[in-house]
C-alpha cells in the first residue's frame, strides 16, 4: 500500500500522462477521420466514432483514454465510453 505522498506522486504522474495524451491530440485532424460526422466533436468522441465506423471495439480501444480523461478532470477513475464526455 503506497503512502499518501507516494499516492499523490502517482496521481500527479497519471494526470500529466492524461494531459499529454488527451490535450495534445490534433482534434481538427481527428474530425476528418472516416465515421466522424460532427464537425465540433471533441477528441475522444472523434476517436470513438472512427473506431465504431471501422468495426472496432470502442470499449477496448477508447475506454482507457476515457478513464485517463475522467481522472484528469475529476481525480477519480470513472468514465464510460459513449458518454460524450469532452476531452
Amino acid at each position: 500500500m503506497p503512502t499518501s505522498s507516494e499516492q499523490h506522486e502517482a496521481d500527479t504522474l497519471i494526470r500529466l500522462l492524461a494531459k499529454g495524451v488527451i490535450d495534445y491530440l490534433a482534434v481538427k485532424a481527428l474530425r476528418r477521420l472516416p465515421g466522424v460526422t460532427d464537425s465540433k466533436a471533441q477528441c475522444i468522441n472523434c476517436l470513438e466514432a472512427w473506431v465504431a465506423a471501422s468495426g472496432g471495439d470502442s470499449d477496448t480501444l477508447i475506454r482507457p483514454l476515457c478513464i485517463l480523461q475522467g481522472f484528469r478532470s475529476t481525480g477519480l477513475l470513472i468514465c464510460a465510453a459513449g458518454t460524450g464526455m469532452p476531452p
